[in-house]
C-alpha cells in the first residue's frame, strides 16, 4: 500500500501555482528499492528511491489537470494535481551573464558539460527548486503554499533563464572590485530592453566567468582567502537584484 504524507506536501485534487511540486510518503510493505511515478498527462515516467520503506518524488506538472499514478510491486496509487499559473505581473527572472569577451562556458571539471545550454539549464531547474521549497515552507508553517512566480518556457515548462549579454569585457569585471561589478551589472540590466517592466520584476542573475584558483589552497583558508583567489566574485543583493557567482563545482 502506498500512503503520501498530505502534511507536507498537497492532498489528492490540490490546486498549485507552480509547475515543480515535491510529494513524499511511505509503502506500508516494502518490495524493492524504488517507487515509479508517472505523470499520464505529460507522459513523463520517474522512478525514485525508496529508504526504510519512505520516498521523496519531483513531479513536473502540465497546465490543468495531471494525473498521476505511484507504483510500487503490486501496489498503485493515482491522484491528481491542477496547475494553474498564477497571473501577475510581478515575477522574478532567471539571468545568465555573459561578457562580450567570453564564450559563457562556466568553470567546471573537464568531465562536466559547461556550456551555456548547461548552465541555463541547471539554473533552470534550481530557480524551480527554490519556488517550489518556498511553497512547502510556507505551508509548513501554515501560512499557505505562497511563492515567487518566474516565467517558464513554454517547451520544457521550467523556468525560462535568459541570456544577457553584458557590455565589458572579462578584464575588466576582473579589474573591479565586488561592489563595482554589481553596480555596473545592475545598472546594465535595468537599462536594457530584457523585461518590458522592470518595476515589476527581480532580477537573479548569474556570472559566468566567475573564476576560482585553488591551486594554493591549505586548510588554514578563510573566507577571505577563498575570496581572494576567485576572479570576477559577486554575490550581493539589493534594490531588487540578486547577482551570484557559477562556481567551478556547480
Amino acid at each position: 500500500m502506498v500512503t503520501i504524507d498530505h502534511s507536507f506536501g498537497y492532498k489528492h485534487g490540490a490546486i498549485v501555482n507552480h509547475p515543480l511540486i515535491l510529494i513524499q510518503g511511505q509503502l506500508r510493505n516494502q518490495i524493492q528499492s524504488g517507487i515509479e511515478v508517472t505523470n499520464q498527462t505529460s507522459g513523463e515516467t520517474i522512478n525514485w528511491p525508496v529508504v526504510s520503506s519512505k520516498f521523496k518524488a519531483l513531479i513536473l506538472l502540465k497546465p490543468g489537470i495531471n494525473m498521476i499514478i505511484l507504483r510500487h510491486g503490486f501496489y498503485s496509487k493515482e491522484v491528481n494535481y491542477t496547475f494553474i499559473l498564477r497571473q501577475s505581473p510581478y515575477i522574478v527572472q532567471p539571468l545568465y551573464i555573459i561578457t562580450k569577451d567570453d564564450t559563457g562556458c562556466f568553470q567546471a571539471p573537464p568531465d562536466i558539460d559547461n556550456s551555456v545550454e548547461s548552465a541555463c539549464d541547471r539554473i533552470s531547474l534550481n530557480t524551480a527548486l527554490l519556488q517550489t521549497f518556498t511553497a512547502m515552507n510556507m505551508k509548513t508553517h501554515n501560512l499557505g503554499a505562497h511563492t515567487f512566480q518566474l516565467p517558464l518556457d513554454s517547451v520544457t515548462g521550467l523556468p525560462r533563464c535568459t541570456i544577457f549579454k553584458s557590455k565589458f569585457t572579462r578584464e575588466q569585471i576582473y579589474a573591479m572590485t565586488e561592489r563595482d561589478v554589481w553596480k555596473n551589472l545592475a545598472r546594465e540590466i535595468i537599462e536594457s530592453d530584457v523585461v518590458k517592466n522592470t518595476r515589476h520584476c527581480k532580477f537573479l542573475a548569474f556570472l559566468s566567468c566567475t573564476r576560482y584558483d585553488g591551486e594554493n589552497w591549505t586548510s588554514s583558508w578563510r573566507h577571505k582567502d577563498m575570496i581572494g583567489a576567485t576572479q570576477g566574485h559577486i554575490a550581493l543583493g539589493e534594490f531588487g537584484y540578486v547577482i551570484g557567482l557559477r562556481n567551478s563545482q556547480q
